[in-house]
């Protein structure tokens, strides 16, 4: 799609635990830019909405995955 992602590889070294918790909930209230974005305009990065299961428990494992993998 012309989009390369960024790096996540130093995400869980670089950010607490709650916050990674917080910017896959809601991304907008995480990085504290909710006042620029709306439903005609929205952020970039969406929210995770799960895959079907437990999200709590699908957010708990991104994270870490993504604190398992940091140097």
């Amino acid at each position: 799609f012309g989009v390369v992602p960024p790096d996540l590889s130093n995400a869980g070294l670089l950010y607490d635990k709650s916050y990674l918790i917080a910017l896959i909930k809601e991304p907008t209230r995480a990085l504290k830019v909710e006042h620029k974005f709306n439903e005609t305009k929205p952020h970039p990065m969406i929210a995770f909405f799960g895959l079907g299961g437990d999200i709590n428990q699908e957010i708990a494992d991104i994270v870490a995955y993504l604190q398992s993998i940091a140097p």
